[in-house]
């Protein structure tokens, strides 16, 4: 049986499991602590920075007068903010009041930092430049001292420490006289931290464990071997990670608002050496591939000394000395300016200078001593090119020493700030101390950026062997621009976040690392106040403007951008009119639409079942006039901006990811006021000025920054945002968690001039997040709406209006039944309509009808496990090939109905028999009329048929390629593509049986190679210079990569993921593989000219495109297959090069 209790160092009781309180939404913390200690918690974690310790106390109190527990009987653990490290007992007073507490149990050092206790906040102080307001020369082990002394004062029974590393716990306890009870650590399998466990058991210290789970959206949940001891166990994979931890001799906290999951939480259960052995192995596997995740890591700026964390390295020194360095130039070319000229382009804020320079300087001086110290920690030597490095960040540090100490020297008279600047410029130094300044500053700086590009390549190392050619790519690109003295420190940023791309998802720590290095780098002075108008006004040719807004709009647009929202139907006439109506008058449950439009709040969550039309409803109000109509009373007068995006997890990265969200977002609004481009893209904006150049995308950090000071700058201006499927977003693309992605959008609706709606399904994350905010559930006011639908879509029939007039009462009765079965879900309605029509049309009774409907199952994915059973045996294996093309047809493009139709009849020989010419309309009309009915009469309506949204002029762009093979938007039978009736279809065929399905058919079908066939037979086919070769040759190389992933798996009819209990090896029964791929290839390859040229309509058009081809700009694009993408795509353009360049 699982321990319940662990005994501390100091013989007290510790209880095995707690409540943790970290994040829960206000307002139901105290019920859930209630509900905690009536179930029989012991142990409840509070902590002052948490902002909710009186709803703690206010728990604490109903259960002890509820009877539930004495004060005695609970485990109360709070801890000392960071602002209070120098004021510790006056913390513990503060917590103790809020908990409305005589003493706690135990009080730990929640960070060993310090922050400015006299700042501009009680918890979260910052700076002007908007960095944290840090006490760089904190001592954190006098902090412990003071921690000591509590301990006579009966306040608190123990004391310890959280987020302690082995590093800094071996400092501390060198001059402890008591040793930490507990250290308070992020644990879970995908971050064991056993370097400090160890320690912490060696020296007697208790671990407590938070995150145990990961965090919201975990990937741990769905971890193979955590998956696998639940199943041993028969238990959920929460269960089995709470376990994991008491297994492990330590305390856990579990965090739940949710009177339910507080329960199950408690079901603790033993784990034997079997189950953890599978844990370890797992965690060793990730430590041995350095994919380990840490959740928690405020940005402090600091190097807490854990392993994993790579911040702290040469390469985060590298960011802190240029950063100071990049502040100083700055300075010193404005002192420059005023002393030469008298003035400077911009306004300088002296204090603003002063701090920065003071702050950044104290950063460098911190971070050299804390290296110094871990070295001597270690008993390590400094190699070579880190000593370098140290010895410039030293330089650097002097010479921010000796501007802060002249500013200081100066009184800054802030009615004067210029006679400020005057005085520093002529009554500190003369012209020549400004020179040798200048080129101090500047020769560091040269050599921190070469640093950085040897410490890069270090860091690298072996994840550039997996993707050798997209790093290599980067770093040369960045060595390149070293070499060019003009080249801006931003633009060397945005080089690294190539970089950053190609190590998107994969290497999860190398991103966290850059984003931390661009924090250093990307450091444009915040001692100067914004200015875009004078930018703007430089703009007098109105072609170099024309040239900066289109260059910059393109940069930020992708070609998927407003696929989700185009394929969501129109709202069906008359419904969701009630969303402008009071709610009191219709006596509905749900928040004002109306007053949330007119007032000041920022937020509106709409959620709702799957398939209850949220997202209908999304695009309704956007579209609806009334809602800019209630929206012009809250801008009061001020400019009104709008824009929209619609996460979708089943469409590519950018669709359900942050970054997507962010391009989306900026290039609407700037679409709409270009003129403020120069606010969200200064430095941008400026180069394209000089320089008649292209630009990449944004990274995810400057895209964000951007957006943020779209909003924040523009006070006149308002901004109306409507993101939808939250839900949608893919943590994995992101390489973040779900919560960032909530901290995001509600910092936006948070500010006064920014008003949004989210919507997502009623899931934990999103209920918390937006629990203060007005919102409706769709599917509880959806009544009315499904009545009238029926009645245009039914009751109007023909067929049926016959029968209302034979049989009112029955046929009234069937509607009803609809309505009340439907609870709310619209597509389950359109569904059932649709099957009541089929019986229409077959001439079907009341009572056949009513029996229709009585037979089909309420919840949705029923309804689809339905619908596939009628279908007839005759017709299965063809609906299993069908749906799992679609299904697996990669996120990132489009399948056509061509598409599908090639990769459905397409066979090895087609593909090499088929003719480099251009398809014909009588076949394309044909061919897209077969495969419509196939549809129909296949899948039932699982599948649909949908227009292009793409434009001519888009698919024309030489510069734009639609990852699509919809390439002809005049064309019907062209511009169409295939997709499923809803999301809710793709999560149903999700780990479906098909070999249930198929009745035992046996298939050596493979999905893959088909979509890789149907690539190939569209490259030979198409007909238009639209669109650009590299987009197919893409997806061919990416299905191929796929295909080889999955090689080694034989697989059930259809069912590339499930292995066959009878091995018949799929692959080699319908590839030949390589010989036959070359085949392919050479026969496209061999084309002549003349081929091309009919194949194509624009020959000039694209012989440009093939000229543009970049092969190392091919390889090195961001995928989610690596190493196998690679390889085809080498081997794909190699192709296309052959015979003597004639290409495809």
């Amino acid at each position: 049986m699982a321990p319940t209790t662990f005994k501390l160092n100091n013989g007290m009781e510790m209880p095995a499991l707690g409540l943790g309180t970290w994040q829960s939404a206000p307002g139901e913390v105290a019920a859930a602590v209630t509900a905690a200690i009536k179930h029989g918690y012991k142990l409840i974690d509070a902590a002052y920075c948490y902002g909710n310790e009186d709803e703690v106390g206010q728990g604490l109190k109903a259960a002890f007068d509820a009877g539930y527990a004495k004060r005695e009987d609970i485990f109360v653990v709070t801890k000392l903010w960071n602002t209070y490290s120098t004021r510790v007992e006056l913390g513990l007073d503060k917590s103790l009041k809020a908990l409305g507490l005589d003493y706690v149990d135990q009080f730990l050092v929640h960070w060993p930092v310090g922050m400015n206790p006299n700042g501009n906040d009680d918890r979260f102080p910052k700076l002007p430049n908007g960095e944290r307001d840090m006490l760089w020369d904190h001592d954190h082990v006098a902090t412990w001292k003071d921690m000591e002394k509590l301990l006579q004062t009966g306040k608190t029974k123990s004391i310890g420490v959280c987020n302690y590393s082995a590093p800094y716990l071996k400092k501390l306890l060198e001059k402890a006289d008591v040793v930490p009870a507990v250290n308070q650590i992020e644990n879970h399998p995908a971050l064991r931290q056993q370097e400090v466990v160890d320690l912490c058991n060696e020296k007697g210290i208790h671990v407590i464990a938070y995150s145990p789970l990961g965090s919201t959206g975990s990937p741990l949940f769905k971890a193979e071997p955590v998956v696998k001891v639940a199943e041993r166990k028969g238990v959920s994979p929460g269960t089995v990670l709470l376990s994991y931890h008491v297994a492990r001799g330590s305390t856990v906290l579990a965090k739940s608002v949710n009177e339910e999951r507080i329960k199950s939480n408690m079901q603790i259960v033993d784990m034997d050496a079997e189950d953890m052995k599978i844990l370890n192995d797992y965690s060793e596997g990730l430590e041995k591939e350095g994919k380990v995740q840490r959740f928690v890591y405020p940005p402090f700026g600091i190097n807490f000394g854990f392993p994993d964390k790579l911040t702290g390295s040469s390469l985060g020194l590298a960011g802190s000395a240029l950063k100071l360095v990049v502040f100083s130039i700055e300075f010193v070319s404005d002192v420059k300016q005023v002393y030469h000229l008298g003035a400077t382009e911009r306004n300088v804020d002296l204090t603003t200078v002063a701090t920065s320079i003071q702050s950044a300087t104290k950063s460098l001086e911190s971070q050299l001593a804390r290296g110094i110290e871990q070295e001597e920690a270690n008993k390590s030597e400094t190699d070579a090119d880190d000593k370098e490095l140290r010895l410039l960040a030293s330089r650097a540090a002097e010479i921010g020493r000796k501007l802060a100490t002249d500013l200081s020297k100066v009184t800054t008279d802030q009615k004067s700030k210029w006679k400020s600047l005057r005085a520093v410029a002529r009554g500190m130094w003369d012209a020549e101390d400004i020179q040798t300044t200048e080129k101090r500053l500047h020769s560091i700086r040269e050599e921190i950026q070469l640093r950085i590009l040897i410490d890069v390549k270090k860091e690298v190392g072996a994840l550039g062997n997996e993707d050798p050619h997209g790093f290599r790519d980067a770093i040369e690109r960045i060595s390149s621009a070293q070499a060019n003295s003009s080249l801006e420190i931003k633009q060397m940023i945005e080089l690294l976040s190539g970089m950053e791309r190609v190590a998107n998802t994969r290497y999860k720590e190398l991103l966290d690392l850059y984003q931390e290095l661009h924090a250093g780098i990307n450091a444009s002075s915040l001692s100067r106040s914004p200015s875009p108008m004078p930018l703007k006004s430089r703009f007098d040719d109105p072609t170099a403007w024309k040239r900066v807004v289109d260059t910059i709009l393109h940069s930020l647009w992708y070609p998927t951008m407003t696929d989700r929202e185009d394929s969501i139907d129109d709202a069906y006439a008359s419904t969701f009119d009630w969303l402008f109506h009071d709610p009191k008058a219709k006596g509905k449950p749900w928040d004002s639409f109306v007053e949330f439009l007119q007032g000041d709040t920022g937020a509106y969550w709409i959620t709702g079942k799957p398939g209850s039309g949220k997202s209908t409803l999304m695009k309704y109000l956007r579209d609806d006039p009334r809602t800019i109509q209630h929206l012009n009373a809250w801008a009061a007068g001020r400019e009104l901006l709008q824009a929209s995006f619609y996460f979708y997890y089943k469409g590519s990265d950018m669709q359900k990811s942050e970054y997507g969200l962010v391009l989306s977002l900026l290039y609407n609004l700037l679409k709409q006021r270009p003129d403020l481009i120069p606010v969200a893209f200064e430095d941008r904006s400026r180069h394209l000025l000089l320089h008649d150049v292209s630009i990449g995308t944004p990274s995810p950090r400057e895209a964000r920054k951007a957006l943020e000071r779209l909003f924040t700058t523009q006070i006149e201006t308002v901004f109306f945002l409507t993101v939808d499927g939250l839900d949608e977003f893919d943590p994995k693309v992101s390489a973040t968690h779900v919560q960032s992605l909530l901290d995001l959008v509600r910092s936006f609706s948070e500010l006064p001039n920014v008003k949004a709606i989210f919507a997502s399904r009623p899931l934990n994350d999103f209920e918390e997040a937006f629990a203060d905010c007005p919102s409706l559930k769709i599917h509880q006011l959806t009544h009315d709406d499904i009545r009238l639908y029926i009645d245009e879509r039914l009751e109007k029939h023909n067929r049926m209006q016959t029968l209302l007039a034979r049989d009112p009462t029955n046929a009234s009765k069937l509607v009803r039944s609809i309505v009340a079965s439907s609870d709310g879900v619209f597509l389950w309605v359109r569904l059932v309509v649709d099957s009541l029509i089929d019986g229409l049309k077959n001439y079907d009774g009341i009572e056949d009808l009513q029996r229709r409907v009585d037979e089909l199952p309420t919840d949705l994915y029923d309804l689809y496990e339905v619908m596939l059973s009628r279908v007839p045996s005759a017709y299965r294996l063809q609906t299993a090939k069908l749906l799992q093309l679609v299904y697996w047809n990669l996120g990132s493009a489009e399948l056509s109905v061509l598409g599908l139709w090639f990769a459905e009849q397409a066979t090895h020989e087609t593909v090499i028999q088929t003719a480099v010419t251009p398809i014909t309309d009588s076949d394309l009309e044909y061919r897209y009329n077969e495969m419509e009915h196939r549809l129909k009469s296949r899948c039932l309506g699982l599948i649909e048929i949908r227009p292009s949204q793409f434009t001519q002029e888009q698919i024309n762009s030489l510069e734009v390629y639609p990852f699509t093979d919809v390439y002809d938007v005049t064309n019907k039978f062209l511009n169409a593509q295939v997709t499923f009736l809803h999301r809710s279809v793709s999560e149903f065929l999700n780990g479906y049986d098909w070999d249930a399905f198929a009745s035992g058919i046996r298939s050596n079908f493979d999905p893959y190679l088909r979509l890789l066939y149907s690539a190939v037979l569209m490259l030979k086919t198409y007909r238009t210079g639209g669109i650009s070769d590299w987009p197919i040759l893409l997806k061919m190389a990416s299905y191929a990569a796929t295909r080889d992933e999955n090689r080694s798996t034989p697989c059930a009819v259809a069912d590339p993921k499930k292995q066959n209990p009878n091995p018949t090896p799929q692959i080699t029964t319908e590839a030949p593989d390589e010989i036959d791929a070359k085949a392919i290839g050479n026969q496209i390859s061999e084309a002549s000219p003349q081929d091309v040229a009919n194949t194509r309509h624009s020959t000039e058009v694209n012989s440009q495109e093939h000229k543009n081809f970049d092969s190392d700009r091919l390889i090195a694009a961001p995928n989610e297959n690596g190493k196998n993408q690679t390889r085809w795509l080498k081997w794909l353009h190699r192709m296309s090069r052959s015979n003597k360049g004639k290409g495809f």
